[in-house]
């Protein structure tokens, strides 16, 4: 059966094509896919939506509410497969270290590990949690001890002992639209011209997807992940029927 892809804009339909040669959807067997982006997630939703009916997708990335997961695709109801997630956890000394999401995932990158392979990568305190594929962990606990200067040592981690904890910075802006580069002007407190140079620079994606264009238009809940600045989500958004103004709450994740 060839597939065919749903309407999808020109961007969305490149990425399709790049997961469809990673997944065999006409392999009558019920499988499990590498870990996927949010954005591969959606689009893989739509394609099986759009082409098998009594095909069912279930994700998973190692907790409930994880960014990045693996998907089963269920063609025959009488058998199970497991997803083949582990989770590794190490701690390290925060007097003496600051360690970051970009240098966790550096370290990891250094070991020749294809992302793919890799889900969520959490610090929590002085904790760190990778999710990774089953067939990693062992190889994961031999050969990542260091992250810049700390030295670390992971251990696999029970999935009933997992707590993750989303930790925001919140404020307040106002805006005189919900016009992406307005709002996000006001977030990184740059002017226009410089906020449309992150647009051209595809520095911007809102709900993980690139955005290119300055006129999009946000709403609640939206997810704006600004590259040097960090992830947004915008709440409670509210406008004065006085001046016509918006007055925005911004959770920035830490």
């Amino acid at each position: 059966m060839k597939l065919k892809l749903p309407l999808l804009a020109n961007n969305e339909q490149i990425l399709a094509k790049e997961l469809l040669k990673k997944i065999d959807l006409s392999a009558n067997k019920n499988q499990v896919t590498h870990f996927l982006t949010p954005v591969e997630q959606k689009l893989l939703q739509k394609i099986v939506a759009y082409n098998y009916k009594a095909v069912s997708l279930e994700f998973f990335g190692g907790y409930e509410g994880s960014e990045r997961a693996k998907a089963k695709i269920i063609k025959f109801l009488n058998y199970d497969i497991s997803y083949e997630v582990s989770c590794l956890s190490a701690k390290f000394n925060t007097k003496f270290n600051n360690l970051t999401h970009r240098d966790v995932v550096g370290s990891v990158h250094s070991l020749g590990i294809n992302f793919d392979r890799i889900g969520d990568i959490i610090i929590q305190d002085e904790n760190i949690m990778i999710f990774a594929d089953n067939s990693l962990k062992d190889y994961l606990i031999a050969n990542l001890s260091r992250i810049k200067k700390a030295n670390v040592s992971f251990l696999l981690k029970d999935f009933n002992d997992i707590e993750i904890r989303r930790n925001y910075e919140t404020f307040f802006i106002t805006a005189l639209s919900l016009r992406a580069d307005i709002i996000i002007s006001k977030i990184t407190n740059k002017s226009r011209s410089k906020t449309s140079a992150m647009f051209e620079s595809e520095y911007i994606k809102i709900n993980h997807f690139i955005i290119k264009s300055h006129n999009f238009r946000c709403k609640e809940e939206d997810l704006l992940s600004i590259r040097k600045y960090g992830r947004f989500i915008l709440k409670n958004i509210t406008q004065n029927k006085k001046n016509n103004k918006y007055r925005l709450e911004i959770n920035k994740i830490i």
